[in-house]
């Protein structure tokens, strides 16, 4: 994440619930950082956190382990969701970030190369 990532607020809208575990500020405010450095890059394609940690049995991890999933909607009405694992929260939200950056970044990869030139949009 980028210095400009840091500063800059979203406009994104953010619900952020945790079941099971209290939501402190710094995580809301991780929860924004990472939000912000998203709509930075993806904004247009992507709206409308919605944040869910909970507890799961991991097997992954030996035992409980917190998940966060991440659902947002995009332009045609589709739900897009991510979830990530982690020891803690904090962990929890950045690996569900870093899966949703990673599958949008190959979604647009993709309907590059199904479509290599951008439509010519004439001013009205």
């Amino acid at each position: 994440m980028s210095w400009l990532h840091d500063q800059t607020p979203s406009t994104m809208s953010i619900d952020l619930q945790a079941r099971g575990l209290s939501v402190d500020p710094s995580l809301t405010a991780l929860a924004r950082r990472e939000a912000a450095a998203f709509e930075a890059d993806y904004g247009h394609l992507l709206r409308n956190a919605r944040i869910r940690l909970f507890e799961v049995d991991s097997a992954l991890h030996g035992g409980l382990s917190l998940c966060c999933l991440i659902a947002m909607r995009g332009p045609s009405g589709a739900v897009v969701m991510r979830s990530g694992l982690g020891a803690d929260a904090y962990q929890a939200l950045r690996a569900a970030f870093v899966r949703l950056r990673r599958d949008v970044r190959q979604h647009c990869r993709a309907a590059r190369r199904r479509h290599p030139f951008p439509p010519i949009t004439l001013p009205a």
